[in-house]
């Protein structure tokens, strides 16, 4: 099952003013070294915009953040589950966030839309997963 990632429109706006800031100097003054740069960067946000998810695959969580991430963790392995507004790095597109807690230290923050659907299907996989909701 997939689920994308809920976007912020601070975010989109955020991404039309990069792109609209690259795209048109442009038309007034064809510049290579800004074609060159820019449109792989135009191409890498929209990658991230479409490709940013999370597939819940049999007993395994697929975190992918387009192109440049793809992680794999084991839902038997979760421990715990709970909102947060971190602003670290993450494959979430959102403020509106949960943190995963994995055995081992690991911790992967994400931002499905569907987030209580997300979190009652990584439940009927392992239900000892402690939600922490507010």
């Amino acid at each position: 099952m997939t689920f994308r990632s809920k976007i912020d429109l601070w975010l989109i706006i955020l991404l039309i003013g990069v792109v609209l800031s690259i795209v048109l100097p442009l038309f007034w003054k064809f510049d290579w070294v800004v074609f060159i740069i820019g449109i792989p960067i135009i191409l890498l946000f929209y990658d991230l915009l479409r490709n940013t998810k999370y597939v819940i695959d049999r007993n395994c969580l697929i975190v992918k953040g387009g192109f440049l991430l793809c992680s794999t963790y084991d839902i038997s392995s979760i421990r715990s589950i709970s909102p947060t507004k971190t602003l670290l790095s993450a494959p979430a597109l959102s403020i509106d966030r949960l943190k995963i807690d994995v055995k081992g230290g690991d911790v992967v923050v994400v931002s499905p839309l569907r987030k209580q659907e997300f979190i009652a299907k990584l439940l009927d996989i392992n239900p000892a997963i402690e939600v922490k909701m507010r």
